[in-house]
C-alpha cells in the first residue's frame, strides 16, 4: 500500500487527527488554569529554557494543546504556535489567548524566531527534509532548535510498520545528518532509546558528534517472524530488539502477555481496536519487510 497524498495528510489532521467537541477541548483547558502551569514531561525543557533567549520569539510546531506554550510563557518568553489541527489550534485561542498559525509548517509565513521546538512532531511531517529547511530559514547563526522525536530503536515495531500517522523513523545519527545538512550542530544529545532529544545550534559550519552505527542487526531482530501463520512476532522478550515500552498494550488491544513474551494474534477483525486509523485486510496476509 503506498502512502497517501500530501494533500491527504494535510487534510487529515487539518480536520480528523484528535477530533473532539470544540467546547469540550475549552472546557477541558480551562480547568487547567486552575491547577497552575503544568510541568510534567517538560523537566528537560523546563531545564534547557535557562540556555534559551528570551529576547526572541520561542516558536512551536506542533503546539497541540499548548502546554510547552503556557510553560515558556510562564517564564517569560514571547510565544508563538504551528499546528495543523483546526481545532486545537482554536482552543488554545480561546483558553490561553497565545497566537497560533493554523496551517502546515511548511506552508506558513512565520517570523524569526530565537527558538523552534518541536515534540514528536517530525515524524508525522511529510517531507522532513523541507521541514528542517523552513527551521533553518527562520533562524540566525546561535538559535536554537529543540527537537524531540522517537528513536527507531526503541520505537515498537508494529507502529513503525502499521501506524499510518508515522511516516518517518530516524536514529540519533540519521536526524544528525538531516540537521546538519541545513546548518545545525547538535549542542547537547539527550536521547535515550525510546527517544530523540537535541538540543541544536544554528552554526556557520556545523560538525557532527554522533557516530554512524550498525543499526541492522538490532532492527533485524526486532522485525523477525517466528512463529506460526497465526501468530506474528511470537516469543518475543521485552528486552530484544527495542521492546522496551509497556505502554504497546494499551496501543495494542489484541495484543497480550505471557511471562516475559509479546504475541500478536492475526485474526479476523471482530472489534474495532483504534479510534483513528486502521487497516483491515481480507484473506490470507502476507507481510514482508526490507
Amino acid at each position: 500500500m503506498d502512502r497517501p497524498t500530501k494533500e491527504w495528510i494535510n487534510n487529515f489532521y487539518l480536520k480528523t487527527w484528535d477530533e473532539v467537541e470544540f467546547d469540550k477541548s475549552v472546557k477541558e483547558l480551562e480547568s487547567r488554569k486552575k491547577f497552575g502551569v503544568a510541568k510534567k514531561g517538560l523537566a528537560r525543557l523546563l531545564e534547557i529554557s535557562k540556555r534559551l533567549n528570551k529576547d526572541k520569539l520561542f516558536l512551536e510546531l506542533g503546539s497541540g494543546y499548548g502546554k510547552a506554550l503556557r510553560l515558556m510563557d510562564s517564564l517569560g518568553f514571547h510565544v508563538m504556535g504551528v499546528e495543523n489541527s483546526e481545532h486545537r489550534a482554536e482552543a488554545v485561542r480561546h483558553a490561553y489567548g497565545f497566537k497560533i498559525i493554523t496551517s502546515a509548517f511548511e506552508n506558513a509565513r512565520l517570523p524569526q524566531a530565537g527558538t523552534i521546538y518541536t515534540n514528536n512532531v517530525i515524524e508525522h511531517t511529510y517531507e522532513p527534509d523541507q521541514i528542517i529547511k523552513k527551521c533553518s530559514e527562520l533562524q540566525s547563526e546561535g538559535d536554537r532548535l529543540v527537537l524531540v522525536t522517537s528513536n527507531v530503536i526503541g520505537e515498537v515495531a508494529f507502529q513503525i510498520l502499521f501506524f499510518l500517522p508515522h511516516l518517518h523513523s530516524f536514529s540519533p545519527h540519521s536526524m544528525e545528518k538531516l540537521l546538519n545538512r541545513y546548518g545545525y550542530e547538535v549542542e547537547e544529545n539527550f536521547s535515550k532509546d525510546s527517544e530523540i532529544y537535541f538540543l541544536a545550534k544554528k552554526a556557520k559550519e556545523p560538525k557532527p558528534r554522533i557516530p554512524a552505527e550498525d543499526f541492522y542487526p538490532l532492527l533485524k531482530r526486532k522485525l523477525e517472524y517466528k512463529g506460526s501463520s497465526d501468530l506474528l512476532w511470537s516469543y518475543r522478550f521485552r528486552d530484544e530488539g527495542g521492546i522496551v515500552d509497556n505502554n504497546i498494550f494499551s496501543k495494542l488491544k489484541f495484543m497480550f502477555r505471557k511471562e516475559d513474551m509479546f504475541f500478536a494474534a492475526i485474526a479476523p477483525m471482530k472489534t474495532r481496536y483504534t479510534n483513528t486509523i486502521e487497516y483491515q485486510f481480507e484473506g490470507a496476509v502476507k507481510l514482508a519487510y526490507k
